[in-house]
C-alpha cells in the first residue's frame, strides 16, 4: 500500500501527539459558583484556588458577585429561565423559599444523611433548620450572621422597665 505525503505527515502527527493528548485530556469537572457581595470576593477567590489544589480534576469558575443578596435572586431567577443556572449559589436564607417553590433550591437531605462525618463537623441543627423550606433542607450554612441588640438601662429604667429582667418572648 501506498502512502501519500500527506498521509504519511497526518498518521505521524497524530501518533506522535497521542502520548501528549493521553497525558493532558483527563476529564476535568468544571462547577459554577455565584454570590453576593463584593467584599467577600477575595473570600470566595481564596476558597475556590484551595478547592481546586485538593482537587485537581475540578475547576471551579465564580460568577462576578451580585450587588446584594436580592440581586442574587433576581439573577437566578434569570438563569433558570435562560437554563444557566449556577452549580453552586450563596443566596440569602431568606430566598430560600422563592428558590425551593421553582424547584431551583435541591433538597440536600439525602446528602447530608449519607455523609458519615456530617455530624462531626461542627454544623448545628439549629442552623440547619433555618434552611429548611416544606420539611426539607434546601440549603447549608455559610456565613451566618447574629443579629444583636443592644439598649439604653437609663432608658429602660425611664420608660418603667427593668433592664434585669426585659421581656421575654411573649409581651403584654
Amino acid at each position: 500500500m501506498f502512502l501519500s505525503r500527506r498521509a504519511f505527515l497526518s498518521t505521524a502527527t497524530a501518533a506522535a501527539a497521542t502520548p501528549i493528548l493521553g497525558v493532558s485530556a483527563q476529564p476535568q469537572t468544571t462547577i459554577r459558583v455565584s454570590f453576593a457581595s463584593a467584599p467577600a470576593k477575595g473570600l470566595y477567590q481564596t476558597l475556590a484556588q484551595r478547592f481546586m489544589e485538593a482537587h485537581p480534576d475540578i475547576r471551579v469558575i465564580l460568577d462576578g458577585p451580585a450587588v446584594d443578596y436580592d440581586g442574587l435572586v433576581q439573577q437566578t431567577l434569570r438563569q433558570n429561565i435562560t437554563k444557566q443556572l449556577p452549580d453552586v449559589s450563596h443566596q440569602g436564607l431568606n430566598q430560600i423559599r422563592p428558590l425551593a417553590d421553582r424547584g431551583i433550591a435541591v433538597p440536600l437531605d439525602r446528602f447530608i444523611a449519607g455523609d458519615p462525618a456530617w455530624k462531626t463537623i461542627g454544623v448545628p441543627e439549629a442552623m440547619t433548620s433555618l434552611a429548611r423550606y416544606g420539611g426539607k433542607t434546601c440549603a447549608l450554612p455559610f456565613a451566618i450572621s447574629v443579629p444583636v441588640l443592644f439598649y439604653n438601662t437609663d432608658l429602660v429604667r425611664k420608660a418603667g422597665g427593668d433592664p434585669n429582667n426585659l421581656p421575654g418572648t411573649g409581651m403584654a
